[in-house]
């Protein structure tokens, strides 16, 4: 198994924890250059082209994992670069292609791209030719934006389906659970992180400027290193 992510300039300042947690965990990882970062697979490399919006980066990623998948021949898993990984990460080995399942308060099952693994199949390799085909269109604002429309399209995602597999169009598709990515919106989630728990990810509001001592952001990410497996 590979844990990739991908940055630009305006992210580098998450990689180094990110490798420093992938490593702590017996991992291998693979990282992507959006542009400017000075490290990792230049994504021109990939795409044919620096992104140069929010949304161009969002639409690399089915190509960043694609990519992966087809120079390791091993499970990818994508987790952003402000993630972090604290535990090992089960592959079940019964699907093709996983994304976190998030239940919303208005009974909604969304598909998220916080956490992706992509198993070497001949099913995840058709999925992942149609999001890369169908996903990047003018229509199309981000990666979960195409997803969400093929989920729509393909099933009707009910509570109950989260952590187990669903059958996309002939894909099987695994729901992953709250146990694969664990999202920190405020310092009282941080009292509340599951003991079994494979990645962390703060998706609260937050500068992405490292000078900006944001008193929440630093808060959150002390209590993150308190909890072992990176610095």
């Amino acid at each position: 198994m590979i844990i990739m992510s991908g940055a630009n300039d305006k992210y580098g300042h998450f990689v180094e924890g990110w490798i420093k947690s992938v490593e702590a965990n017996g991992y291998e990882y693979r990282l992507y250059d959006f542009g400017g970062l000075g490290q990792g697979i230049p994504v021109k490399k990939v795409t044919g082209k620096t992104p140069k919006t929010v949304s161009d980066i969002y639409k690399s990623k089915p190509r960043c994992l694609y990519d992966a998948l087809a120079a390791t021949k091993q499970t990818v898993v994508w987790t952003d670069i402000d993630a972090r990984v604290v535990n090992k990460i089960p592959d079940p080995g019964d699907f093709d292609i996983g994304f976190l399942g998030k239940y919303r308060h208005d009974k909604v099952v969304k598909l998220k791209t916080g956490i992706v693994m992509v198993r070497p199949t001949f099913g995840a390799e058709v999925f992942m030719a149609e999001w890369i085909a169908d996903g990047l269109g003018p229509d199309v604002r981000h990666e979960q934006h195409w997803l969400q429309r093929y989920a729509r399209k393909h099933a009707s995602l009910k509570k109950r389906d989260i952590g187990t597999v669903v059958t996309m169009n002939g894909i099987w598709v695994r729901l992953l659970d709250g146990s694969y990515l664990h999202e920190l919106y405020n310092l009282e989630d941080c009292d509340r992180i599951p003991p079994d728990v494979k990645t962390i990810h703060f998706t609260g509001d937050y500068s992405l400027d490292p000078k900006d001592k944001n008193p929440m952001k630093e808060k959150i990410f002390e209590r993150i290193k308190q909890a072992g497996s990176f610095s």
